[in-house]
Order: C-alpha cells, then sequence, then structure tokens
C-alpha cells in the first residue's frame, strides 16, 4: 500500500471520533466554529460518500463478509483508486490482496475501473495532477539540501508555488465549486493540506464540498488540524484570557541547548501542576520559523533533540498529569507556534499555563442566549454619540467571549439599538458602528468572527416610549440573537 493509502488508513479513526470533535476543539481552546450538528452532518455526508464506501469495503472485507463489501466497493468511484497510481494491470492484485469481495464483484468492478481509466481525462484535472506532482517533488527535494541559504531559497519556492496553486483552485472553485473526483478532487485535496499559509481560505471552501462528497473527510479535518495548530496572536491571547501563566525565555533552543531557565520551569511545573506549556517561536520573520522547524526536525537521533529533551525533562514534575500534551520527540516540534513580531531577531518563549478557568460570573445573564434565544443588556455603555465601549464594560464582554468558549456551536446576531434623539440616518449609522465594536472586541478576545453578525436598528424598534430619561436609557439596548439552529 502506498503513502497516500496510508496517510488514509491511519486517518480514518478520524470517523469514529468526529461526533467529539467540538468538545475536544472546546477543552484545548482550538478556535473551532464547527457545530455539533455540522459535524454530524459531515460525517454522514462520508458515510454515503465514495470515501465512506471505501472504508466500509475494507471494514466488511475485515470482518470476513464479502457480500457486503462487495456492495460496497461497487459504491466506490474509480478515480478515487485511479489517484493511488493504480492501473488496468494492476487493479485485479489490488482488489484481491486488500478486500474479500466476490468473484463477480471483482469482476465488475476491474471492468468498471479498466473502462473509466481509458476514458479522456478533463484538462482540470491534468492541471491539478500536475500541481500535485509539483508539491510533492518540491517537498522531497528540500530532504536533499543541507546548507541554510539553501534552503532558505528553497522554502521561497515552495511558498511560490502554494501561491500559485492556491491563487488557481480559489479561482476554479469560485467559478465551478470544488473540482469533482472525476476532475481532480483528491490531487487538489492534498494540495491544499500542504498550504498551510491559505489553510483559512481552504476551509471555507472544503466544508461544503465534503457535505457533497468531493473531499474526503479526513483531508478536511488535517486542513482543520493543522490550521488550528497555527495558532496565532488571537489563539495566545485567548489561552492568556482564560487561564494564569508564567512566562519563561527559552532562546537557548535556538541553539539547541536546554535553556538556562529549565529549573524555574521544573519548579514552576511542580508548583503548578496540572499544567499546559505552549512554545511561541517569535519573530518578524515566518520563513526563519519554517526554517527553524526543518533543522530541528532534521536532528538525529531522536534522543539528542532538544524539545525531547525538554518535553521529558519538565513533564515528570507535571505530577496530575493534566493538560500537558505527551506528544514528544518528533511530533514536539509540532507544538512549537509561530508568533509575530515587530522585531527581525528572533525569541523562543515558553508559556505555562495553570489553573481553571477564571469564574464567569455572568453565567445566569448568558443561559438567556440559549432559553430564550435572546439575551438584552444594558451592561455594554458607550461614549456619547460615539461607538467606543467604556472601560467597566469591557468585563462583561470578556466574559461573554469566555462563555462563548464553552458553547462553540452558538452563532450571534449582535443588534445595536438607540433612542430616537438625534436623526434617523445618524442613528442607524450609530447603532450599526456599535454592534461592530462589540463583535472587534469579542474577537480580540478569542471569539471567531465567523460565529458573529452585526445589525443596527437605530431608533426603529424601541422597546419603549421615548418621553423620559429613563425610557430613552431602556431603548439605549444591546441584544443577542441566537442564530443556532434548533
Amino acid at each position: 500500500m502506498n503513502l497516500k493509502s496510508t496517510i488514509r488508513t491511519s486517518l480514518v479513526f478520524i470517523l469514529l471520533i468526529f461526533n467529539h470533535l467540538y468538545l475536544f476543539a472546546q477543552k484545548n481552546f482550538i478556535q473551532d466554529t464547527l457545530s455539533h450538528a455540522e459535524s454530524l452532518r459531515l460525517a454522514a455526508a462520508y458515510r454515503n460518500s465514495t470515501f465512506g464506501s471505501f472504508w466500509l469495503a475494507d471494514s466488511c472485507s475485515r470482518m470476513g463478509d464479502s457480500i457486503a463489501a462487495s456492495s460496497y466497493i461497487m459504491q466506490v468511484d474509480p478515480y478515487t483508486l485511479i489517484f493511488e497510481d493504480l492501473s488496468p494491470a494492476s487493479i485485479d492484485s489490488y482488489l484481491i490482496n486488500n478486500f474479500k469481495l466476490t468473484r463477480d464483484a471483482l469482476r465488475k468492478y476491474s471492468a468498471m475501473f479498466t473502462r473509466v481509466y481509458k476514458m479522456p481525462k478533463s484538462a482540470v484535472l491534468k492541471t491539478l495532477k500536475k500541481m500535485f506532482e509539483e508539491d510533492q517533488g518540491l517537498r522531497k527535494k528540500k530532504l536533499d539540501i543541507n546548507d541554510s541559504i539553501g534552503l532558505t531559497n528553497h522554502f521561497k519556492t515552495m511558498r511560490q508555488s502554494d501561491s500559485v496553486h492556491f491563487a488557481y483552485l480559489y479561482s476554479y472553485v469560485m467559478k465551478h465549486g470544488w473540482p469533482s473526483l472525476s476532475d481532480g478532487s483528491m490531487y487538489a485535496s492534498v494540495i491544499a493540506i500542504h498550504d498551510h499559509i491559505h489553510h483559512g481560505e481552504y476551509l471555507k471552501i472544503m466544508k461544503s464540498a465534503v457535505l457533497r462528497g468531493e473531499v474526503e473527510l479526513d483531508m478536511y479535518m488535517l486542513v482543520r488540524y493543522w490550521n488550528s495548530k497555527e495558532l496565532n496572536y488571537l489563539n495566545l491571547q485567548t489561552l492568556m484570557n482564560f487561564y494564569d501563566y508564567v512566562v519563561f525565555d527559552i532562546d537557548e533552543i535556538l541553539n539547541n541547548k536546554l535553556p538556562a531557565s529549565l529549573p524555574d520551569i521544573e519548579k514552576a511545573v511542580q508548583q503548578h501542576s496540572p499544567v499546559m506549556l505552549k512554545i511561541y517561536y517569535i519573530s518578524k520573520n515566518r520563513e526563519s520559523f519554517a526554517y527553524f522547524g526543518h533543522k530541528m526536525q532534521a536532528i538525529q537521533p531522536q534522543s539528542d533533540c532538544v524539545f525531547y529533551k525538554l518535553y521529558q525533562d519538565v513533564d515528570q514534575f507535571d505530577e496530575k498529569n493534566g493538560f500537558q500534551s505527551r506528544q514528544i520527540g518528533k511530533y514536539a516540534l509540532w507544538e512549537i507556534s509561530y508568533e509575530p513580531s515587530d522585531f527581525e531577531k528572533p525569541e523562543i518563549k515558553l508559556y505555562l499555563f495553570y489553573g481553571a478557568k477564571k469564574e464567569i460570573t455572568y453565567v445566569t445573564t448568558f443561559r438567556k442566549i440559549m432559553s430564550n434565544r435572546k439575551l438584552v443588556t444594558h451592561n455594554i455603555n458607550f461614549d456619547v454619540n460615539q461607538s467606543v465601549i467604556k472601560p467597566e464594560s469591557l468585563d462583561f464582554i470578556k466574559q461573554m467571549a469566555m462563555w462563548l468558549e464553552q458553547n462553540p456551536a452558538i452563532e450571534l446576531e449582535i443588534d445595536g439599538h438607540t433612542d430616537n434623539e438625534g436623526t434617523y440616518d445618524r442613528n442607524m449609522q450609530l447603532s450599526q458602528e456599535r454592534a461592530e465594536a462589540i463583535k472587534k472586541q469579542l474577537v480580540s478576545f478569542g471569539v471567531n468572527g465567523s460565529r458573529l453578525k452585526t445589525k443596527g436598528y437605530g431608533d426603529t424598534r424601541p422597546v419603549t416610549t421615548n418621553k423620559s430619561p429613563a425610557a430613552r436609557a431602556a431603548n439605549r439596548r444591546v441584544e443577542f440573537i441566537n442564530l443556532q439552529k434548533k
């Protein structure tokens, strides 16, 4: 079985835990907009797709049920196996070695595969296959480069290639939708997985393709996983909002040396156990981070890797075995995240997070979003005739952000309302600006902006008359509308 098959086989277990992924994301504070309902729809789509049929054919074969396996294999689009570099000359042996099928199913599928294989291929499939081959070639070539200048230049070439591929694929999707299997969906998916810079954009267009059975679920999940691991300031800020923390400079790691602060790290881990450790590479130059990552991964043997030594050392002091990731050795590097900075000289810092979530004192208030589908609040105040949020209102917004992190399926519309003082146009503008200011503040506290919509109603929806100061104060309000489907 080739590399692509191995990847698919090793990742198929994603389906088994898919219904719990949103809980995992919540627990680990990964920016996640995939609701539980969406996860169920994606899992159902996978089950009914060619990829799900492939998996079921494999599962039934392992259980010795040749009748069921044969039924499912006939639902597998031949382009799924063409992507695996199979041909009419090799398809029979592949099916015999990997599946338990009836003779009739083996004969029929082999004939169907051969017929599709010999059909003329579309222009877009040929283009995507060439891009895929270029992508694979560039990634293999980097393993043979040993000098830093050559490696830096090669990374630039890879980034340029990724950008060209993304531009072509994004333009195609905007016009035609994600390519079908016969138009090279599998090649496009691998290109998307490798293009870390554009993962956020690929996620927007791959989800609907999974629902249509055009993208393999595990490929979409890989893009989601790596996108979540590309932790940026927003994610770091979210952790800082939720937990107490200690920061350590560990710049010596840049030279593959254990940090001088290691005794202090050990002491802090032991004092605050259970803990969660996050390492950030802070630099203006993202390419230097890519080169650093390649250099550290290339260190052999594994026991010589400074990250292996660091995690192995501090792990023994985390006596309560809490949040701390147990992925060490060759996987430890992927726990390092890039953090943009205005400074050219790179730094590496270790953040040690500990303690329970900070208390949400407005939890009863926020629950109205669930029970009443709407929360009306006067706890968010602004400067007169402006959209500047008063400092005393920030704690309420911060706690709402924390509550939304605990309820990742909820999406909100933020509605701004004013009294009738001022012109109609000004009140409409002001209410919209205030709603957007609240959204911006929630995003700054770690809420994914795609979960939030804004609407300004001015003075068009008063809850009472505007005949007294108290009545006008009641009309100046913010409403949070629950957009989550029941």
